[in-house]
């Protein structure tokens, strides 16, 4: 599974504030991996949302196109039905100061077959919502610091 929207930022300053957004969250809640708050938006039941944590993995992929690859992955805080995700998040330049950001990768339905007929049904398109909904807000946070940054 895989987005992609556009940002108003330089590739290599948006991956690099993620990157440190992500890490400062973690530090702040004492905790190897940072907080996620995902608002699972179920696309054709009425805006029907439920909010989960997750604890999220982010870090710098090695040797495999950083500074501007960043591998993620999360899973939820307490135990639940909501999937374990893991994936990339990539920022490819788009001139001088935008760039593409995507978000690929896989999950497992948890539920065993009942949660892969509830995946297949609509499961990957509240997935496929809510991996937009992140990546919005990301890339909103990410045009903010740099707008501010450029001010200076």
């Amino acid at each position: 599974m895989s987005v992609e929207i556009p940002v108003n930022a330089p590739a290599d300053f948006t991956m690099a504030f993620l990157h440190d957004h992500f890490v400062e969250r973690a530090a702040a809640e004492g905790n190897a991996a940072a907080t996620l708050d995902l608002a699972l938006r179920a696309p054709g039941l009425g805006g029907l949302t439920l909010e989960k944590a997750v604890d999220a993995d982010v870090r710098y992929v090695a040797g495999r196109g950083a500074p501007t690859t960043l591998a993620i992955a999360w899973r939820p805080r307490n135990s639940g039905a909501f999937p374990r995700f893991r994936g990339t998040l990539t920022a490819t330049a788009d001139g001088a100061e935008r760039c593409r950001l995507s978000l690929a990768g896989s999950y497992v339905p948890p539920g065993g077959i009942a949660g892969r007929a509830f995946n297949a049904l609509v499961g990957q398109r509240i997935a496929r919502a809510t991996l937009d909904d992140l990546l919005r807000g990301l890339a909103k946070a990410a045009e903010a610091d740099y707008r501010l940054r450029v001010a200076l």
